[in-house]
């Protein structure tokens, strides 16, 4: 890649981030701070107190290929769900320069080590990896973070079973408990949300799902042989 990630700090607390800047190669990270959070930014990461994010922005909407990152004072049940809901990862004081540095290099670097398409095209519609959004012909579907990583997995696959034990591996969810359970929620969720597409997700009783690159094909459970 050419040149360094750019993140943006955006906070009133500048002493963290002047130290956290101060912990990061300059070779591989631009920093630049500021007090305001705007849409149209273009940095890798944005790192963005909460008090200074607009309630009515969604990362997938405001960021073309970028992430935020937002810092929590204290942990709150409904502001984080909100937060994931919305396109948001957070972290949760007390956080000090080398965690926050820490958590920068290992964000960048987790999405730089996955070749993941920025968007993939089934039929008339475009799934957008990065911003968590289907653009249809009716208009925009959001989907959350578990169903994004659900849809990615079944469309980079397409025609072909993608394991149930596999999909759990996209739930984004910080309960101890994730079960095979969850994959049929999100499943019904995502089929729902994608209207008459929806029915390309095939399900093979009791091992998984498959996305059907042909929407008249019927699948049964001996259409797909695990190898």
């Amino acid at each position: 890649m050419a040149g360094p990630k750019h993140v943006l700090l955006v906070s009133e607390h500048w002493d963290l981030f002047f130290q956290t800047k101060e912990l990061l190669n300059p070779e591989e990270y631009r920093c630049t701070i500021g007090q305001q959070y705007k849409q149209e930014l273009s940095a890798d990461l944005v790192v963005c107190e909460y008090s200074l994010l607009p309630r009515e922005i969604r990362s997938p909407k405001s960021l073309e290929g970028s992430f935020v990152l937002v810092l929590l004072d204290f942990f709150d049940e409904e502001t984080s769900v909100d937060l994931l809901d919305r396109g948001f990862w957070y972290l949760i004081r007390p956080i000090t320069p080398r965690i926050l540095k820490s958590a920068i290099s290992l964000f960048l670097s987790q999405h730089s080590l996955h070749s993941v398409p920025e968007s993939i095209r089934f039929g008339p519609n475009v799934f957008y990896v990065l911003k968590l959004t289907v653009e249809t012909p009716e208009g925009s579907v959001h989907l959350t973070p578990s169903e994004s990583g659900i849809l990615k997995r079944l469309l980079i696959n397409k025609g072909q079973l993608c394991l149930r034990k596999h999909l759990l591996e996209e739930i984004k969810n910080h309960a101890k408990a994730i079960v095979a359970r969850n994959v049929d929620v999100h499943i019904a969720s995502l089929r729902k949300k994608l209207g008459a597409y929806g029915s390309r997700i095939v399900t093979l009783r009791g091992v998984g799902y498959l996305f059907s690159d042909d929407g008249d094909k019927k699948f049964s459970q001996q259409d797909t042989k695990l190898s």
